[in-house]
């Protein structure tokens, strides 16, 4: 499922993702996958803010990773957290993101959808 905000002109001022587990996605090395992917998927200098393995998340666990980067098209600079949260029958992949210069308006949105993850 996504979730998107953008302008008139088509730009990502934020976006919410939260999908199933991929083959290789997995708690351990979480940040440094996503920095891999993100680098597959053409975003450029990609920055750790923050990261942490083993997380409670609700009544599961999860790893987590805040990077910033510049995105493939446009060279627009963007902040995410992507999570993967580990429960007792899913594993599932939460990535929320938004340009940098709107992470104070709209980063508490992408946190409270964060934390609202709880296994099914």
């Amino acid at each position: 499922m996504t979730v998107a905000l953008r302008d008139r002109s088509g730009l990502y001022h934020g976006y919410l993702n939260f999908t199933p587990r991929e083959r290789a996605e997995q708690l351990t090395g979480w940040a440094s996958f996503r920095a891999h992917r993100n680098a597959e998927e053409g975003e450029r200098h990609t920055h750790s803010v923050a990261e942490g393995e083993g997380l409670r998340i609700a009544r599961a666990r999860g790893s987590c990773v805040i990077d910033d980067y510049l995105s493939r098209v446009g060279a627009h600079a963007y902040r995410e957290l992507a999570c993967i949260v580990a429960g007792s029958h899913y594993t599932n992949v939460f990535v929320g993101a938004t340009l940098l210069a709107d992470w104070p308006r709209l980063g508490p949105v992408i946190d409270r959808a964060a934390a609202a993850l709880t296994e099914r």
